[in-house]
């Protein structure tokens, strides 16, 4: 779903040690809902001062990142920080 849509994060090792869950479900997205209403106005800010790449030309194209992919940036840096000693 991060992949092709940007609805929700991906559930990779890292992000679920973060928020402490693998698996979709309703009770798993309230707590993905929670952050965001607890970090939006972050998340909003970088939403709207960060946009994908065209790979093919190099160039940034007018399509915002996702704040689904935010949040999975999030709970991947934050777990993987603390496996590899990066802060």
């Amino acid at each position: 779903m991060l992949g092709v849509f940007g609805f929700v994060p991906a559930l990779d090792t890292y992000f679920s040690k973060t928020f402490g869950f693998s698996k979709l479900n309703e009770k798993n997205l309230k707590l993905i809902a929670n952050f965001y209403i607890d970090h939006g106005q972050v998340i909003d800010e970088i939403h709207n001062e960060t946009f994908t790449i065209n790979f093919s030309t190099g160039k940034f194209t007018k399509i915002k990142y996702p704040k689904a992919k935010i949040v999975d940036m999030f709970g991947f840096q934050k777990s993987y920080g603390n496996y590899s000693g990066a802060k």
